[in-house]
């Protein structure tokens, strides 16, 4: 962020939207589990690639490098009593689109 040259704004993403991380195969991942871990983009590292999640479930942050997001959701509006279904539709579209 200090060098000469401008950041490529097209990878920056909107903070706190939805992010879908890809969990990696191996002997512990059966067929039918989840493929991805879902969590919300924090931020991202000063001259390292990939970016911030944070995961609600475990109240984990983790530095990752590739992350699939859905900028229409963010935190504060799937954790809002406003929540409606339609949000919940376009989260399990995305989702399903992943598989």
């Amino acid at each position: 962020m200090m060098n000469a040259k401008k950041p490529d704004m097209p990878r920056i993403k909107k903070f706190g939207s939805i992010a879908y991380v890809h969990k990696p195969t191996g002997p512990s991942r059966k067929k039918l589990d989840d493929n991805c871990r879902i969590g919300f983009l924090v931020g991202y590292l000063e001259g390292q690639a990939g970016c911030q999640v944070y995961y609600p479930r475990e109240h984990v942050v983790q530095h990752v490098e590739y992350v699939t997001t859905n900028e229409e959701i963010v935190h504060k509006d799937r954790y809002s009593d406003e929540y409606s279904a339609t949000s919940k539709k376009s989260i399990m579209k995305k989702e399903m689109m992943n598989i």
